[in-house]
């Protein structure tokens, strides 16, 4: 469950040994762990265990605010809230269903009667292999989205669904209750809605390969909430603090340095040091140096030229000088026969 690091290296000497190392870090695969704070409704819950988790915990909304009062919301990388409301924003990705969040991003001023949807974002990842046409909607909130929020599914009245971003991190919200206020529960899409969603917060952004900076740029890293004493070490060894940052979203720069940089923290409850890492390649630009096709000095400029390439070389100024040094032969020649000397 850590990162592997990839080096390649150009085992012939030469005049420029920094770039002769290349790394890439490869990110493990990782299984979500799930929380689902609902009032005991199977539904949802035969749903969430249909799906591939490393953990799935299921919990009542008082449940879940004993928790957070312990600050141990880093133990799930998505939360799933089905007709409850926390009472503050939660600490990791989550899918609100039927309530509003506690948050500004999104604004609820009433409620909406029966509505079908009228458009929907076709390409975006919560709506892969989702047939939305058949959804009808006999109760809703009417919702004004903030300037954050994207809409993914468009009713006749209003929002259906929407993503919106609060500290970092983004979230899910379904403005109708699924179960109670709609046919969603009789269409094969919901099961896939829930899983495209889950897929898509637990998992937003990661790659295969984590991608490569470039000297100049900012680092960034998305870490569990629950991280704490966190430092980075760059290539040449030295260490920066980096604990007063928010773990969800941890920035740094710019980066200085080609090579691999550190970042560790530790896991709050666990005590275990994690590392985390990325790899900064050197610039192509820098990795290829060439002489400058001309150099301006002053009014004057000098052009390069390739070593033993052919180039016009004026004779004349040659043939004057020869001219001169037969000219003077001759003089010297004339004054010793008329004897001046």
């Amino acid at each position: 469950d850590r990162d592997a690091i990839i080096e390649v290296a150009l085992l012939r000497e030469d005049q420029l040994a920094v770039d002769d190392v290349g790394r890439m870090v490869v990110p493990p695969p990782r299984s979500l762990r799930v929380g689902l704070v609902s009032p005991d409704r199977r539904l949802i819950r035969r749903i969430m265990e249909g799906l591939s988790l490393q953990r799935l915990d299921v919990m009542t909304l008082q449940d879940y605010e004993s928790i957070v009062s312990e600050r141990r919301t880093g133990d799930w990388d998505v939360l799933v809230f089905d007709a409850v409301t926390p009472s503050r924003m939660p600490d990791a990705p989550s899918i609100f269903l039927g309530r509003t969040p506690p948050t500004d991003r999104v604004r609820a001023y009433g409620d909406s009667g029966g509505q079908v949807v009228l458009e929907g974002s076709g390409d975006h990842p919560l709506l892969r292999y989702v047939d939305v046409d058949p959804i009808y909607v006999a109760r809703g909130s009417q919702v004004q989205p903030g300037a954050d929020a994207e809409v993914v599914l468009e009713g006749s009245s209003g929002p259906l669904v929407m993503t919106f971003v609060d500290d970092g991190r983004e979230h899910v919200y379904v403005t109708f209750d699924p179960i109670a206020d709609s046919n969603w529960p009789y269409l094969r899409g919901m099961g896939v809605f829930l899983f495209n969603a889950v897929e898509y917060l637990g998992h937003h952004g990661d790659a295969l390969t984590r991608s490569q900076l470039t000297p100049g740029a900012a680092l960034v890293a998305r870490l569990p909430s629950d991280a704490t004493e966190m430092e980075l070490v760059a290539p040449d060894g030295e260490t920066f603090d980096l604990s007063d940052q928010n773990p969800a979203r941890v920035a740094w720069g710019p980066v200085q340095l080609s090579g691999l940089h550190e970042l560790r923290y530790v896991r709050a409850g666990r005590g275990e040091p994690v590392s985390w890492f990325e790899s900064v390649r050197m610039p192509p630009q820098e990795s290829d140096p060439q002489a400058a096709a001309e150099v301006v000095l002053g009014m004057q400029r000098v052009a390069s030229t390739d070593a033993g390439a052919l180039r016009y070389r004026p004779l004349w100024p040659w043939a004057v000088g020869m001219c001169l040094v037969i000219l003077l032969i001759e003089w010297w020649i004339y004054n010793r026969k008329i004897g001046s000397w």
